[in-house]
């Protein structure tokens, strides 16, 4: 198993493309956190848009992570923002408006950020990550690897 990255600088501005991927076949425990991770994206990417403050975001995918019960393999947050710069503010992380500015930050049209909830047990870590761009009526998935657990088996 690993994890795999590929990125595109387009005039000086990045994305971000990271896929789960299985060397041969993959075991029940495997595709059980495998397909908790790309839901816990689905739900986060669903819950994105213009007006939405970054920590609903993360608050929705912690949610469902409380419900399967594996918060302790959640380890870090679920997006960020990325433009010229690969890691840029604000991070959809539900203490971000606490911890920087007191404010919780909005989503606002022509924003792009990289959406990759992970889960990472001892022995392996479960991570996709698309890029979205934040629209005037929703969004748009600029990266378009396919997500499911066999069409990422090589």
């Amino acid at each position: 198993m690993l994890v795999t990255g590929a990125a595109a600088n387009v005039d000086g501005y990045r994305s971000e493309l990271e896929r789960t991927m299985f060397v041969g076949e993959y075991t029940d425990e495997q595709e059980h956190y495998f397909e908790l991770m790309v839901e816990a994206q689905t739900l986060a990417i669903d819950a994105l848009g213009p007006g939405v403050p970054v920590t609903e975001v993360d608050r929705a995918v912690w949610g469902y992570f409380e419900e399967q019960g594996v918060t302790d393999l959640a380890r870090h947050h679920v997006g960020h923002n990325i433009g010229l710069g690969a890691r840029e503010p604000p991070y959809i992380d539900r203490g971000w408006g606490e911890r920087y500015d007191g404010n919780d930050a909005r989503m606002a049209p022509g924003q792009v950020y990289t959406i990759e909830p992970g889960l990472y047990t001892d022995e392996y870590g479960y991570r996709h990550s698309d890029t979205v761009a934040i629209t005037e009526s929703g969004t748009e998935r600029l990266t378009n690897f396919p997500r499911d657990i066999d069409s990422n088996v090589v």
